[in-house]
């Protein structure tokens, strides 16, 4: 039985996926739109806004690290595309901060993602497309047809972890309120379509597994959530005791059945990507490189894509472009250990935040966060990037748990009557330290 909870979406919350994303169609467009969201969140939002969140200190890392990587753009980036940038984050900032609670701003946000999948579905029935989603992509292996690149999510992987991010939480946020359940419920298709003919395999696992342990082991999603977030960004660091154990166990992988041809079984030859692009970084880095990085497409300014790039098939100028798919990886090359550390501290620490209140909205948003980082394990998704959608969701859905909420706020949490997870009738209170 679902709270009855009330909740005033945050619609700057609910439109920012989209409006970010729409830079993947259209540069010129998607800045008009973002200016516009600004102007929403100032005159219109902010004023009519008595309770609303508040900023933090810990709330400004992850802003600071896309700063630092996106101010210093490297080809393909343009001086737009760092303006535009710097915009966006500034602009999606005052958007979180203009909710009611963090209940609010999770929902809301949810709903976004939701609704940028459908449009990037509606999009493609139009046929429009990006500039580069005109090849095919073959090797589907649950439809056995070609893998769809929608336009609007802006590459191959976007679509799939942003519909992971959406289907993990859906079921915690169904029980919060019965409000908008009709809409959320409306949203899981498209999501459910973009998951599927994408298909990306981490994503797919990510969210079949997540989608369980919302549903059946919500306690020790909670307890260990944090720890396997940790886990999955940093792997770079564990993945030579990762590997000892992949190969030992080989004869009786289980992603042998989900192999595409001519693949390798070890994570789809990542072993050996992440393996070159750290020798690259611990070898022929330089100490300031090191701790600052490259900027924006680090492995390939700093040539450690030369060294990988012959895992990959394609012309050798396509596969010197390619990412060392690894979040933490790709975020050493491009804002140094400096970064790559303030970013792996914040992403884990608004995953304890949300893991330590018992409801069901904070629930939703630790299953979406660490989607984001089981995918980011074998993906380069969560390194700062213009077009990439799960980067801005990741920054909106961490600021969100690290801002404050008001004493108003907090005073009309507190007697809100809820449902346990025994069924048994609770006060939901604000817990110390989080609020």
């Amino acid at each position: 039985m679902p709270q009855h909870t009330s909740i005033k979406l945050n619609l700057a919350l609910v439109a920012s996926p989209t409006i970010v994303a729409s830079c993947n169609i259209s540069r010129s467009g998607s800045f008009l739109l973002v200016f516009l969201l600004g102007l929403g969140v100032v005159l219109v939002a902010a004023p009519s806004t008595s309770n609303r969140l508040l900023p933090t200190w810990s709330g400004a890392v992850l802003p600071a690290v896309g700063l630092w990587i996106a101010l210093r753009p490297n080809y393909p980036n343009t001086t737009a595309d760092t303006v535009f940038f710097v915009l966006a984050t500034g602009i999606l900032a005052c958007a979180v901060y203009v909710s009611h609670s963090k209940s609010s701003a999770l929902i809301s946000l949810h709903l976004g993602v939701g609704i940028l999948l459908t449009t990037a579905v509606a999009v493609r029935v139009l046929g429009v497309s990006a500039a580069n989603s005109g090849q095919a992509v073959s090797g589907n292996i649950i439809t056995g047809g070609e893998r769809v690149l929608f336009a609007l999510t802006g590459s191959l992987v976007q679509g799939p972890v942003l519909a992971a991010v959406y289907l993990v939480a859906a079921p915690a946020l169904l029980r919060f309120t019965r409000q908008y359940r009709i809409l959320q419920l409306g949203l899981i298709a498209p999501s459910t379509y973009v998951l599927v003919q994408s298909d990306r395999r981490s994503a797919l696992f990510v969210t079949l597994f997540l989608i369980a342990s919302v549903t059946m082991t919500p306690r020790l999603l909670r307890r260990f959530a944090p720890a396997l977030v940790g886990f999955a960004i940093t792997i770079p660091t564990t993945f030579g005791l990762f590997q000892e154990l992949w190969n030992s166990i080989g004869t009786l992988n289980l992603a042998f059945a989900l192999q595409r041809e001519g693949e390798k079984a070890n994570l789809g030859g990542r072993f050996g990507i992440w393996t070159r692009a750290m020798n690259f970084y611990t070898d022929r880095t330089d100490w300031l490189h090191q701790m600052f990085g490259f900027g924006t497409n680090g492995p390939v300014v700093s040539g450690a894509s030369s060294t990988y790039g012959s895992a990959f098939g394609g012309l050798t100028r396509d596969r010197i472009l390619r990412t060392p798919h690894n979040s933490a990886i790709q975020l050493l090359f491009d804002g140094g250990w400096i970064a790559t550390g303030s970013f792996v501290i914040a992403v884990i620490y608004a995953a304890w935040l949300l893991s330590r209140c018992d409801s069901a909205a904070y629930l939703g948003g630790l299953a979406m966060i660490t989607a984001a980082a089981g995918v980011g394990m074998t993906e380069s998704v969560l390194s700062p990037s213009i077009g990439s959608s799960i980067w801005w969701t990741l920054l909106l859905i961490v600021t969100i748990a690290l801002s404050r909420e008001s004493s108003s706020s907090r005073d009309n949490a507190v007697g809100r009557v809820g449902v346990g997870h025994s069924g048994q009738r609770v006060i939901n209170k604000p817990v110390r330290g989080i609020t």
